[in-house]
């Protein structure tokens, strides 16, 4: 039987859309994360690998005050406990050696996330600050090839 949240895209979340929570600002750009966490399980399933969570748990573990710190990893766990949660397979090494191949410039964690992207079959790798890699057209070019759109908040 098909359950409701089968038929919602799935989208790969980088670390910034959730680390932008944790922002001293407190523009646009966090307001933007905000709402897209809200939509999570509403409008699309939500990835995250375990890259992703090495580095939201990198920035937590620098926040400063023991009660601050303890509070962001409740507040983050509330929001990631739905997630699917994956870890590099060796295709995803080879992909992210393809993007590579097409753009030396990608910064590696860029390269692997958009890779676990692909064969996870998201339909939208979802990122913040990455507009070099949305506005970049020969990668935009071979995720469209594999039905990934790349988008920036």
């Amino acid at each position: 039987m098909w359950e409701e949240k089968d038929m919602i895209p799935s989208h790969y979340a980088d670390s910034c859309i959730f680390l932008e929570l944790f922002s001293e600002k407190r523009g646009n750009k966090a307001r933007l994360c905000r709402a897209y966490i809200y939509d999570i399980d509403k409008k699309y399933k939500v990835i995250i690998s375990s890259l992703t969570l090495g580095e939201i748990l990198k920035f937590l573990s620098g926040l400063e005050g023991d009660m601050e710190r303890v509070m962001a990893f409740h507040k983050i766990n509330d929001i990631i406990k739905n997630a699917e949660v994956t870890s590099p397979q060796f295709e995803d090494y080879k992909i992210a050696q393809e993007l590579h191949n097409i753009d030396y410039k990608i910064e590696p964690s860029d390269a692997l996330h958009v890779a676990i992207a692909i064969n996870k079959k998201a339909k939208v790798f979802a990122t913040l600050g990455e507009r070099e890699l949305a506005e970049n057209g020969r990668i935009v070019d071979y995720c469209k090839k594999r039905d990934l759109t790349i988008e920036s908040l």
